[in-house]
């Protein structure tokens, strides 16, 4: 049976402790007692405050420990697996209420407007992303493919093998044929491709209680459903209207039209505690929503290019627990394009409602898209939701906010216009950087003034430094260097030195706690290899394995 460090302990309990709640000593008790299942399945709710800062009390400390990925007997694997084939299930659900829409031969009259709002929407959808490209450039995942498991997941390891496809994605091998990777295959004679029935079910932790079901797709698929995903962004950035945004303003420009992507996550979070604060704009979050995605919902929402393209590199099956499932949905997490797509298909319902009731909203001025992070006006919100549950999604209610004082969107939670979220840790710390990590975590709940944190918070900060040698301890520094220092607020606890040059001051120099990324040599791989991985924009030093560090070094680096 799992129990927590000790040290871990300490923190929590100093949290706790200080927090002073009703709430706060309910999960002490039941942090003391081992009861872990009981602690990590206990959650609070924004509706059931009164004020920002009660609610950040309770929620710092039901959210500390939970995304811990450690075994309290709640047979996660398992629930992964039902959850895979339960979203299966409703896709089907979903398909069967869609199919008389394939073809309006036979439809009721009291289809109608719903197939005047497919229509509409396909419009819409037609307008977004145009016609198919004439060519898709490959790009490359930093995760596994269905013939290659961490750690051989570095550009070089994917070239040096044959690129594993499913049947249907060998109708691309004249376009792979021309490619980098082609050549280095040709150039070893390497010609094999193992072809597959489709992706394979794995999971990934979420929470403590919770494990998400991902799908490791082919690599010839992965590549050009990479390739799709960045054209989608490319078209969703470039809709409605246009203008270059600053660089350190991204607000700008997706103010005036358009989802941005790469960048749209801040904007999200900005709109998300304004709407705390006016109740203009509601988040909406659905559950499991890229597993809900169901075919026949891609097929009326595009045209039939697009359609066929992205079914030629979709899998149709998964295999889990020893055997092939045929698919219902359309496509899962894992697959290269589904981030993309499922933002598209949001924003296109989304759209095609405004439209419908006569609103002005339009993507990027009143509906606002990421993923499944759904921001429209609160007037709005109703009928979408009813939208989605036609369409085949089931919003998550423990996450969607149309009123009250609480709102969240990637990543940032708010309650009144006030910053509440909690700080999450992943793992339980071991070596002196995870301790500086859960230092920072902590400092970073310093939200409603110093004398706030300092009451609630900084006792186990220090608990957290009392596991740091002395002279790591002493590296200390802005917020702005992220964990190569202990952040703190006042600069006279900082290491700073002046740099100098010829006796001539420069610039300053700050001592950090520096992380020694693991370098491979290009020599683990074929000639033709690195010459391929060189075209595909790897570095000439070396390869890093993803999150590779082979140690850590006191040293000092320049700082303005």
């Amino acid at each position: 049976m799992w129990t927590l460090d000790p040290n871990l302990g300490k923190v929590f309990a100093a949290l706790c402790e200080d927090a002073g709640t009703p709430f706060a000593k309910t999960l002490l008790e039941l942090a003391k007692n081992k009861r872990w299942g009981e602690l990590f399945t206990m959650k609070v709710s924004p509706g059931d405050y009164s004020s920002s800062i009660a609610y950040m009390l309770d929620n710092s400390l039901v959210d500390f420990l939970r995304k811990l990925d450690v075994d309290v007997g709640l047979n996660l694997e398992e629930k992964a697996e039902e959850a895979f084939y339960a979203s299966e299930h409703q896709c089907l659900r979903t398909n069967l209420r869609l199919s008389k829409f394939e073809s309006n031969a036979s439809l009721e009259s009291g289809d109608l407007r719903i197939w005047d709002f497919i229509a509409q929407a396909r419009k819409n959808m037609r307008d977004i992303v145009g016609g198919i490209p004439d060519d898709l450039d490959m790009a490359f995942g930093k995760g596994s493919t269905f013939c290659t498991k961490a750690p051989l997941t570095t550009v070089p390891d994917k070239i040096e093998n044959g690129p594993s496809s499913t049947e249907e994605a060998l109708a691309l091998l004249p376009l792979f044929s021309r490619t980098a990777w082609a050549r280095s295959l040709s150039l070893r004679r390497r010609y094999t491709f193992p072809v597959v029935k489709g992706n394979r079910f794995d999971t990934v932790t979420k929470d403590s209680t919770k494990r998400r079901g991902i799908c490791v797709e082919p690599a010839l698929n992965l590549v050009y459903q990479l390739a799709v995903g960045r054209r989608f962004k490319e078209k969703l950035m470039g809709y409605g209207l246009w203008l270059q945004p600053e660089p350190e303003d991204p607000l700008i420009f997706l103010r005036l039209g358009g989802l941005d992507l790469v960048r749209g996550q801040p904007l999200h979070r900005e709109l998300a505690r304004a709407a705390s604060k006016s109740g203009r704009h509601a988040t909406i979050d659905l559950s499991n929503a890229s597993d809900t995605v169901a075919k026949l919902l891609v097929k009326l929402l595009f045209s039939e290019q697009w359609y066929e393209l992205m079914s030629l590199l979709r899998s149709p099956k998964t295999f889990i627990r020893g055997r092939w499932v045929n698919l219902e949905k359309f496509s899962s997490m894992g697959n290269g394009f589904t981030f993309e797509l499922e933002t598209l298909i949001f924003a296109v319902l989304a759209l095609t409602y405004a439209q419908s009731v006569g609103s002005s909203a339009r993507l990027g001025q009143g509906i606002w898209v990421y993923g499944d992070d759904i921001i429209l006006e609160s007037d709005l919100s109703e009928g979408f939701l009813s939208v989605l549950k036609y369409f085949g999604f089931t919003p998550n209610e423990r996450k969607t906010f149309t009123k009250g004082p609480f709102r969240e969107s990637c990543g940032g939670d708010f309650f009144d216009g006030d910053p509440v979220r909690a700080h999450y840790v992943k793992k339980e710390p071991e070596a002196p950087a995870d301790w500086i990590a859960l230092a920072n975590g902590i400092r970073r709940l310093e939200k409603f003034g110093s004398d706030f944190w300092n009451m609630h918070y900084k006792r186990a900060w220090y608990r957290c430094l009392d596991q740091l040698p002395a002279n790591i301890r002493r590296m200390r520094g802005p917020e702005s260097l992220g964990d190569l220092v202990v952040n703190d607020p006042n600069p006279s606890t900082w290491r700073v030195r002046d740099a100098r040059k010829s006796g001539r001051t420069e610039m300053k120099v700050i001592q950090v706690y520096q992380p020694i990324p693991e370098v491979l040599p290009w020599t683990h791989w074929h000639a033709e290899v690195q010459l391929a991985a060189a075209l595909y924009g790897a570095e000439s030093r070396g390869v890093t394995p993803r999150g590779a560090v082979s140690g850590y070094r006191e040293e000092w680096i320049p700082f303005l």
